[in-house]
């Protein structure tokens, strides 16, 4: 799909605007540009998504480390904000930076406890509130 034709508009800036914008450009390029204080965004490569894993139980509203996949030891502390997980063992997952934080976007479903390619399942939630998958001869 083709991008959308540019639309080229004027900006008018006051005297005072174009100054404050200068000097915020000049600070970052005076500074280190390697440490988090000059970048909007930080994440490793320049991506704004990043593919990684992680172990154990992680609930709704809590952080976890995560691995990178793809960048040898390098971690990100990542907040879950979607749904409490119980994988069974090693969870491949994406996680995303955004508003200045990086946050689970995505998780690799088959990897969540209980799962079976060979069975027709559900997925539903433990007591615990972690989702899990159960077989249809489980459902009443």
């Amino acid at each position: 799909m083709a991008r959308p034709p540019r639309v080229n508009r004027r900006i008018s800036l006051t005297p005072r605007t174009a100054k404050r914008i200068t000097r915020a450009v000049l600070e970052v390029e005076r500074g280190d540009r390697d440490t988090d204080a000059g970048h909007l965004r930080t994440p490793v490569g320049g991506d704004d998504l990043a593919r990684g894993t992680f172990t154990g139980a992680w609930d709704k509203g809590t952080t976890k480390t995560v691995s990178d996949a793809a960048l040898s030891g390098v971690t990100y502390e990542v907040k879950n904000y979607l749904a409490g997980l119980n994988p069974s063992g090693t969870m491949p997952c994406v996680i995303g930076y955004a508003l200045g934080e990086w946050v689970l976007v995505g998780w690799d479903w088959t990897a969540l406890s209980g799962y079976s390619g060979s069975a027709q399942q559900v997925l539903a939630h433990n007591a615990s509130g972690r989702l899990v998958w159960l077989n249809t001869t489980a459902c009443p």
